[in-house]
């Protein structure tokens, strides 16, 4: 879920899509070609990595992380949970409201209604996803960009980040956040590369940066954990602070209901 804001953060973020829409008004869900890439500033120099011999391994850092927020099982709730809460832009006094469901193993819809740019809904169904928003109309999402989505949609969220990658390496020390963190590099990750910054003293997963595949082209994005939230009996994060490009994006959790989500809730529109 956690890069799935950013993903979201940046759709918000874009201009408004050339492509039209269907002649027949209908909400058929063409694939529309990705632009090429602008060029992007970075979102900042990336902290200092101290190596430390002798560094914990990867798993040992993520089985901390994990219990310091309850245990896995603690996230499983009945293998359905639903989110609601606010998302802002600060530099532009934007406010807007987002809602997550999820259903284990892999399935999410997330939806964010943000002032004049309408409501947004992207989805994942387990097998494809697509975006829906009233700047660039219905599109199926595919490669990198379906990958990414793929990682946010497990049911276990950043629990499950170490399983997913092709590789994991713990890079030694930085500062981040103010906080002195392991940092954790996770390689070929479904979606891509994660850099992970995790508490020495803690365990939190403190934040992560990585480059977020969109519609507009790869965008570096930097995710900061403000704060974590108890919800029933885990934590989760439930204030991020988001850099994308020039700008920063505030989310902010406020509730967590684990109910049962009817599988319809992940149907694609009719075509």
């Amino acid at each position: 879920m956690l890069a799935a804001i950013a993903t979201t953060a940046v759709a918000h973020g874009q201009t408004k899509s050339d492509s039209p829409p269907p002649p027949d008004g209908s909400k058929k869900l063409p694939i529309v070609a990705p632009k090429p890439p602008p060029a992007l500033p970075a979102t900042g120099g990336a902290p200092v990595v101290t190596e430390v011999p002798g560094a914990p391994e990867p798993r040992v850092l993520w089985d901390k992380f994990i219990d310091a927020c309850g245990g896995k099982d603690s996230m499983r709730g009945g293998g359905s949970r639903r989110t609601k809460g606010t998302i802002l832009v600060p530099a532009v006094g934007m406010k807007g409201s987002i809602e997550t469901f999820a259903k284990a193993p892999n399935r999410m819809l997330v939806k964010t209604t943000m002032g004049d740019f309408g409501t947004m809904e992207q989805c994942f169904d387990g097998t494809n996803a697509w975006a829906i928003d009233a700047m660039s109309g219905p599109r199926l999402l595919e490669g990198q960009e379906l990958e990414s989505f793929k990682r946010d949609a497990l049911y276990e969220g950043p629990f499950g980040y170490l399983d997913q990658a092709r590789s994991a390496k713990t890079l030694g020390k930085a500062t981040f956040a103010d906080k002195e963190c392991w940092v954790v590099e996770l390689k070929e990750t479904v979606g891509g590369d994660l850099t992970c910054y995790l508490d020495a003293s803690e365990g939190f997963l403190r934040g992560m940066r990585m480059i977020a595949d969109t519609q507009m082209g790869p965008m570096p994005v930097e995710m900061q954990v403000v704060e974590y939230g108890t919800f029933g009996s885990t934590r989760i994060p439930s204030k991020l602070l988001t850099r994308v490009m020039m700008q920063e994006f505030t989310s902010t959790t406020d509730e967590v209901t684990w109910e049962e989500i009817p599988d319809a809730t992940f149907e694609p529109p009719p075509p």
